[in-house]
């Protein structure tokens, strides 16, 4: 239980973000996990870090239920909201324009935000940098 005695003694005020492996999730809508929430609960006792699932898409209602009651605090449900949004376009029009074809006019847009906070950042100074 290294993740356990790391908590404990570094006592960091901090947000553990725990990945999908460490409480025997995989991620995604194809996965049947079973949530190690004694391990979620071992570690919470030992720290005052939030901690943060990642990998909740696809893991049963009672699961959820008993790892915040276990000392989760966010959970990250990506895939269920990208299958909800792939859905209820669907459901709009079953004959419209292939998804692909519709979002990207909508992907560039991301990508112009994104490189927009990459730059507020320093992020793109930093990788030239790190170059040299």
């Amino acid at each position: 239980m290294g993740v356990v005695i790391a908590a404990e003694e570094t006592q960091a005020p901090v947000i553990i973000q725990m990945y999908s492996r460490l409480f025997n999730t995989g991620t995604g809508k194809y996965m049947a996990p079973e949530l190690a929430t004694s391990r979620i609960a071992e570690i919470h006792a030992v720290t005052d870090a939030h901690l943060v699932l990642h990998g909740g898409s696809g893991i049963p209602d009672d699961q959820i239920r008993a790892a915040v009651k276990a000392g989760i605090r966010k959970i990250n449900f990506g895939t269920d909201v990208c299958c909800a949004f792939i859905e209820g376009y669907r459901k709009e029009d079953p004959y419209s324009a292939p998804l692909d074809v519709v979002m990207a006019k909508v992907s560039e847009s991301v990508k112009a935000f994104a490189l927009e906070k990459i730059r507020l950042l320093g992020a793109d100074r930093r990788k030239r940098e790190n170059k040299r």
